[in-house]
């Protein structure tokens, strides 16, 4: 199962605790993208929201490599919904 997919189906919180030690082992999934999405999320929504996180990175005042940062976390979390 892709990661992308598995966020889909069982919710940002439950992939969360996929990712702790003490969650059940789920064999076909690809835990590092799993952990890059969930991170992902985290990033945007320390800003709020998608759309503010998009502001902030659309903002003149952004330097360029939080932007790319910010848009591959926008692209990862937009990719679950």
């Amino acid at each position: 199962m892709k990661a992308n997919e598995f966020v889909k189906n069982f919710g940002w919180e439950y992939a969360k605790h996929i990712l702790t030690d003490d969650a059940p082992l789920v064999i076909d999934l690809n835990y590092t993208d799993l952990k890059r999405l969930v991170e992902s999320h985290e990033l945007v929504f320390e800003h709020g929201s998608i759309d503010r996180a998009r502001k902030y990175a659309d903002s003149p005042y952004t330097a360029p490599e939080i932007k790319v940062v910010l848009d591959k976390a926008i692209a990862d979390v937009e990719s679950c919904s």
